[in-house]
């Protein structure tokens, strides 16, 4: 976990900042030659010139809130404090026996589908593993049973720091004669994980060997959100090999795609792409004679892309001296000088208000190439167009039959009680964590300075790390890292004392809203929405919030049985 720091005044950009910047030709006139220093703002705009002009750069972010980032403690501190607690309620694995050589298709008890195809496993050398690999697997679809592991649903982007709400999440891990093994990357494992949340606004996420969360593909990995009641069908669902038609058929589609793309990169020239939310974009002027592939097209961004594993937020705060921009193979490359040289690989993107334009204008330049070159990229396209109508044609067919095999009556009569249960198909190339998951920021609307004390004996101010918060209506929980209550230290005189510590939070009233903690004697404290409704809070002076103990919380049912989650 990154260090995050509790900041709840943080002042905005004010009127006069951004028209500082905007005000660009004036600011060249009167110092020719200042440092190049780049403007990390949410808002605004400023243009940079790129051959030894030296300007501002604007860094517009995503289109988020700044959100206020909760104090963080030592991880391992705390870790070690609540260990006693999270060993007793970890969800625990299950055990099941796949043969390396065959393969095999495993039916979870929630429903889940584990698809090993044949030659899935290899050891460390990369050998394929044909005999018997034991698999640990485990799922996670609520609140308590993520809590109750201690999994980390913090996720940082651009410097910033989101929440996990989840669809669902698994961990799996192989073994042989109780040596890891290792996934084929050419023969991935599919799972078909049976979420209880519809919607499209999911990612898929791998937890790195680090612990922290990286994104993999926006969630589109399944059939379709189809209403999927389980108790309610009729007949079996369609087997396996449906799915890995299409799988053939997708991949059909995908490689004509590349072959285009490949095509259209040899002609030099770009197709638009929109803007990522979640990644930095700085604007940049350029002469068109150094990069023709950019000719024409007007509002171009360029987005710090993924590729820059060590992207550092202190870059906010330094000057350059000078910036330039260049091409390498398929990349464009900013090189910023200064008291160091940082190299950050970009991409041209477009604003989503820019796009209609820029589509236009590829469209141009595509007939125009296509003219003077037999046709060779509509050939492409077509051939892409026509892999592209098979595959979909191919998944809209088995769709049918899923639905089809619904019983109609049972499926009117259970949809008004349960909740609808989606698919969610995507490929596993590493073991680990993978989540299915819509980052959140922290809630707000009520601030409290609080003062946490025992409901059964108020004068039992309790103590512990880290604050959860957590609402009935979403499948997340909110991580506050810090520290609460006495802390003992040393004085100067070597003498032991006690000091009174808190740190501030909010949430969303208008939501049933639940707080939560691990107390350092290992008891589960907890305000529930109803009483946390009759809570007064204070503007100028602390408040105090009555927590009720749960003293033997020993598996996850437990604590869904104290923090009231249905």
């Amino acid at each position: 976990m990154k260090d995050a720091k509790v900041n709840m005044n943080r002042a905005p950009l004010s009127e006069k900042d951004i028209d500082k910047a905007k005000n660009f030709d004036q600011l060249m006139k009167m110092n020719a030659e200042p440092p190049v220093k780049i403007k990390w703002a949410k808002i605004g705009g400023i243009v940079a010139i790129i051959g030894g002009v030296l300007g501002y750069i604007f860094w517009p972010g995503n289109n988020r809130e700044e959100q206020i980032d909760p104090q963080k403690s030592d991880k391992q501190q705390t870790e070690t404090a609540n260990s006693e607690f999270f060993k007793q309620t970890e969800v625990p694995y299950t055990h099941y026996v796949v043969n390396g050589g065959a393969g095999d298709t495993i039916v979870t008890p929630n429903g889940t589908r584990l698809i090993f195809p044949a030659g899935a496993f290899e050891d460390k050398e990369g050998n394929v593993i044909s005999e018997n690999v034991d698999i640990q697997f485990r799922e996670f679809h609520d609140v308590p049973s993520i809590f109750g592991t201690n999994v980390d649903m913090t996720y940082d982007s651009a410097g910033t720091t989101y929440h996990f709400e989840s669809a669902g999440m698994i961990e799996m891990h192989g073994f042989k004669n109780n040596k890891e093994v290792f996934v084929n990357a050419d023969q991935p494992i599919i799972v078909e994980l049976n979420s209880h949340y519809p919607g499209d606004h999911y990612n898929i996420y791998f937890m790195d060997p680090d612990g922290d969360w990286e994104f993999v593909s926006k969630d589109t990995s399944k059939y379709e959100p189809v209403v999927m009641i389980m108790d309610t069908m009729n007949e079996e669902r369609p087997p396996v090999e449906n799915y890995l038609v299409i799988k053939s058929k997708e991949d059909n589609y995908k490689k004509a795609k590349n072959e285009l793309n490949q095509k259209i990169n040899e002609a030099g020239l770009i197709v638009p792409q929109k803007a990522n939310d979640e990644l930095f974009s700085v604007k940049l002027s350029f002469k068109e004679k150094e990069f023709p592939e950019l000719k024409g097209y007007k509002g171009i961004l360029f987005e710090v892309t993924e590729k820059n594993k060590d992207f550092d937020k202190s870059l906010t705060k330094q000057e350059w001296t000078d910036i330039q921009l260049s091409k390498e193979g398929e990349d464009y490359l900013m090189t910023l000088f200064g008291k160091q040289k940082i190299k950050l690989i970009v991409r041209p993107v477009f604003a989503g208000e820019d796009m209609e334009e820029a589509n236009q204008n590829f469209e141009e330049l595509f007939a125009a190439y296509d003219a003077a070159h037999q046709g060779v990229l509509s050939a492409a396209r077509e051939q892409m167009t026509t892999a592209y109508q098979s595959y979909k044609a191919t998944e809209d067919s088995v769709i049918n039959v899923i639905n089809q095999s619904l019983n109609q009556a049972a499926w009117s009569d259970e949809l008004s009680q349960k909740a609808y249960n989606v698919r969610r198909i995507f490929e596993v190339d590493n073991f680990g964590f993978w989540n299915s998951d819509c980052p959140q920021n922290l809630p707000k609307g009520q601030e409290v300075d609080p003062v946490f004390v025992n409901a059964d004996d108020e004068l039992d101010t309790l103590t512990f790390t880290n604050l959860y918060i957590a609402e009935y209506d979403k499948n997340a929980f909110f991580t506050y890292w810090g520290e609460w209550g006495h802390k003992k230290y040393i004085n100067d005189k070597g003498e032991e004392k006690k000091q009174f510590i808190s740190l501030p939070f909010t949430f969303n009233p208008k939501s049933e809203t639940v707080l939560w903690a691990i107390t350092n004697k290992g008891e589960l404290a907890v305000i529930t929405p109803e009483e946390l409704g009759k809570v007064t809070f204070s503007k100028k002076a602390a408040t105090t919030i009555k927590m009720k103990l749960h003293k033997k919380v020993i598996d996850v049912s437990k604590i869904k049985e104290a923090i009231g989650w249905k």
